[in-house]
């Protein structure tokens, strides 16, 4: 689904002085696939993106966290420095508490937890059919401040291949993944509360 008449219009971020420092990007919000296009300046940094983004698809930033390749976007980051290309797509992903979230039958809320975070939980919404789970993860790393390879995820007690869909693994609403720790010999993971094989 994309929204009316924005798939067409490619909002400008930057005096443009020169086609050569300019890239398309996208941003495709994780809810409803709906999509943002702007034409944006390499060495500009990307709020300008994040504020027109969320004001197009009537969110709260506050709400969103923008993702590109499974880490985090920061405001200040410029497209150089996050080295990327023309017609990249940056993922928009909702953080609100499950119980703030609209009730949608193509998406479900998703919980993520870890011993590492005192079981505190992290949650998100995501469409069921989009391969979002590797961002998931990169995600929940990137805000605990540990590499992804030093964490297994499990639902249901199954380890979670990181390229399907929610639909793919018959997910329903109101998952609970968790985060385990899981590579003792690891510098990054020696401190952890938890070190179990899985």
């Amino acid at each position: 689904m994309k929204m009316g008449g924005i798939k067409r219009r490619r909002l400008i971020v930057g005096s443009h002085s020169g086609a050569a420092t300019y890239i398309n990007l996208k941003i495709k919000y994780s809810l409803n696939d709906n999509e943002v296009y702007f034409n944006v300046m390499r060495n500009c940094d990307l709020r300008r993106v994040m504020d027109v983004s969320c004001e197009r698809l009537s969110l709260e930033l506050n709400d969103i966290r923008f993702v590109y390749k499974g880490h985090f976007v920061l405001a200040e980051s410029t497209p150089d420095q996050l080295g990327m290309e023309d017609g990249d797509v940056i993922d928009a992903i909702s953080v609100r508490p499950r119980t703030q979230l609209t009730a949608n039958p193509g998406t479900i809320n998703v919980s993520v937890c870890s011993p590492v975070t005192h079981n505190n939980r992290l949650h998100f919404r995501i469409n069921k059919s989009t391969r979002l789970i590797i961002s998931l993860m990169r995600a929940y790393c990137d805000q605990i401040s540990m590499p992804v390879d030093c964490f297994a995820f499990l639902w249901e007690g199954r380890r979670l291949q990181d390229n399907l869909t929610p639909d793919e693994l018959k997910m329903e609403d109101m998952v609970e993944i968790d985060a385990m720790p899981h590579q003792p010999g690891c510098e990054n993971c020696c401190e952890l509360p938890w070190n179990g094989i899985l």
